[in-house]
């Protein structure tokens, strides 16, 4: 879409992409500096951009999901390219920079509130593939894009390589989903200073990083993204056993109210690594507090709130040199997701809602401004699945009503008298249970046995 020129796509409409060329090249939708898009889905009819033939593997990029029997299932990767939205706003170092792979397609600029258009209800699925010079995109790339464009309720499912990636500017999210990509799920860089509210992503076996957030060094603008409400589903004890969440290269940034979990124990928690370039040092002022620094500083600090919880790590941190350890700590108790083992099969509904008497309704971090919704739970989700209804797969949906305070029932042993098990209610089952001859052991829908 060139400059001066809007596409608009109304609610409902599928766009379906070829498989590359044969030259090397995937379709792909690039909007330009100047240009917009109007894509203004609903929650009942949401507009996608999906592959003309997702069920084969036509093309050498692709890459299937196989059960355990070798079965080819329907998430195959990098079957067309994705969607690239470039903007004016601010870049690290000022200026432009080209979009990778493409001829003459620039970014940045000096408008931070620069306007590409709306991006809402929109899914992206099985893209990645290869746009130009052995380059392989991510499913929704922002190039210097601005804080006048609309961007919330979209997905990215089984993209070949990152989810949603941020080439600087200062676009502004909410309620972002990342579905079992081949790489990273939400990518920042070239001094990215939006905010985002609402991001959940699933890894599975072959994602990477729920984050990985680049900077440019002691470079300025210095990244500073401030993602709050975020959840990151791991890949339990498989897949490639990486940190949750990575920070690179002296990003600053602020990070509260995250939950990462089923990291299996085999994962760690957030890596922080290449603070300095060639021993330079930054100005970068890390903590846990942001009462000890100034916060209308952008370039001045990063923020990890030792409320974030982090599950089941091998090593909740890891700071590699020669980024200092920064004492950082976060909540270890299971957030108990009912999102179970987070598998990439499409026939196992998925719910990464908190129990009722999760840790996640706890503690809850004050948001930083008017962007961002008050809310009472950490994460992207509370009682509501935002994602039930228009989501790739099969979400769950059912009410959950955390307002009433529930103690926790043990289970162990001998049942010997009927009993109803009730949605809202935590149960543990501590030991081996028995329901005996003559009993009855009722359970509604919703509910939640914790063993």
């Amino acid at each position: 879409m060139k400059s001066g020129a809007t596409l608009t796509i109304p609610p409902g409409t599928t766009i379906f992409a070829r498989p590359a060329d044969g030259a090397g090249k995937a379709p792909a939708l690039v909007i330009e500096q100047g240009g917009k898009i109007m894509a203004e889905g609903t929650e009942n009819s949401p507009i996608t951009f999906t592959a003309l033939n997702p069920e084969a593997v036509s093309t050498e990029t692709a890459q299937t999901d196989t059960d355990s029997e070798g079965l080819t299932m329907l998430e195959t990767r990098g079957k067309w390219g994705g969607l690239i939205i470039n903007g004016k706003a601010p870049i690290t170092g000022g200026g432009t920079d080209m979009v990778e792979g493409l001829t003459n397609v620039p970014y940045g600029g000096t408008d931070p509130a620069d306007d590409s258009g709306v991006l809402r209800y929109v899914r992206v699925w099985h893209g990645g593939a290869v746009v130009g010079a052995n380059n392989e995109i991510n499913g929704v790339t922002f190039g210097g894009v601005g804080s006048g464009t609309v961007v919330d309720h979209c997905e990215v499912a089984f993209n070949k390589d990152d989810g949603f990636e941020f080439f600087g500017g200062t676009v502004n999210v909410k309620y972002l989903s990342v579905l079992f990509g081949g790489d990273d799920s939400f990518d920042t860089d070239e001094g990215y200073q939006g905010k985002g509210q609402f991001l959940f992503t699933m890894l599975g076996e072959q994602g990477n990083h729920g984050t990985e957030m680049d900077s440019k060094y002691e470079n300025l603008p210095r990244s500073h993204p401030q993602f709050y409400g975020m959840t990151i589903v791991g890949s339990g004890s498989s897949g490639r056993q990486s940190a949750g969440m990575r920070l690179r290269e002296g990003t600053g940034g602020k990070f509260g109210n995250v939950v990462m979990a089923n990291l299996g124990g085999v994962h760690s928690g957030v890596e922080n690594k290449q603070c300095t370039t060639g021993g330079a040092s930054t100005s970068l002022v890390s903590t846990q507090d942001l009462s000890s620094v100034d916060a209308t500083d952008l370039n001045s600090h990063l923020f990890f709130s030792s409320n974030n919880i982090i599950h089941d790590a091998s090593t909740d941190f890891v700071f590699s040199a020669p980024c200092t350890n920064l004492g950082w700590t976060a909540v270890t108790s299971n957030p108990m997701l009912m999102v179970g083992a987070g598998t990439e099969s499409n026939d196992v509904p998925i719910d990464p809602r908190p129990a009722c008497g999760s840790p996640a309704y706890s503690d809850v971090d004050s948001v930083p401004d008017a962007f961002f919704t008050d809310v009472s739970f950490k994460g992207a989700f509370g009682a509501d699945n935002w994602l039930d209804g228009w989501s790739g797969l099969e979400f769950v949906s059912t009410p959950l009503d955390c307002s009433a305070t529930y103690d926790p029932i043990s289970l162990c042993g001998d049942i010997t008298s009927d009993l109803t098990l009730y949605k809202g209610t935590m149960y543990i089952m501590s030991c081996q249970v028995f329901v005996k001859a003559g009993v009855t052991l009722a359970i509604v829908p919703g509910a939640t046995i914790y063993a």
